[in-house]
């Protein structure tokens, strides 16, 4: 294994997911500097394009100001949306405050504001993401503050249904005074791992 590339972000890189193809990267984190990596802002959520070893600035988008911090990334299977797991976000692109889930549509050049979830806290995290293998489903594991502090309590496991590819609907919750910092659906849609504090 050898480094390919690499790209300057900020105070620190919290998550990064390759859209499904393989063509798009999307990083996001704690403090970007400006101008760091190609994009002339700081915003928190950055996507580049990877092409012959070699990342290239595609398109950005805020999460507010830079008290606002991104934890998580999750590429819908199609490659056509992403979730965004916010800590502390605010009223911007579409989004009301505390709007901490966010999903975006994404084109190859645009990300576009299609819906969102408030778990009642500004400060309570979707801290770890993951889509169903038929992007029919979302999972969230949320946590209260910052999942790097070791939370022990959040709104645990949450399954949303993506209808119509513009709403989310509460299906299922697990542990909901817990935190729950990582999920991943396994490849036959029926089973979900999460990692929980205790």
């Amino acid at each position: 294994m050898h480094a390919a590339t690499s790209s300057r972000y900020g105070q620190r890189v919290c998550a990064a997911s390759w859209c499904p193809d393989g063509d798009y990267l999307a990083v996001g984190g704690i403090n970007p500097i400006y101008a760091a990596g190609g994009f002339n802002n700081t915003d928190q959520v950055r996507v580049y394009k990877f092409v012959n070893n070699a990342l290239s600035p595609e398109v950005s988008v805020a999460l507010g100001s830079s008290s606002a911090e991104l934890y998580s990334i999750a590429w819908h299977p199609s490659g056509r949306y992403i979730a965004l797991g916010c800590y502390n976000s605010e009223a911007i692109g579409g989004f009301l405050a505390g709007v901490n889930l966010r999903i975006y549509s994404f084109d190859g050049a645009i990300l576009t504001p299609i819906v969102g979830y408030d778990f009642g806290s500004a400060t309570r995290t979707p801290a770890g993401m993951h889509w169903s293998p038929d992007g029919k489903y979302l999972a969230v594991g949320t946590c209260d503050g910052r999942p790097t502090s070791a939370p022990a309590t959040g709104n645990g496991l949450r399954i949303f249904e993506f209808q119509n590819d513009n709403s989310l609907v509460s299906r299922a919750t697990w542990n909901t005074s817990g935190a729950v910092l990582s999920v991943n659906w396994e490849f036959d849609n029926r089973f979900k791992i999460g990692r929980a504090h205790v």
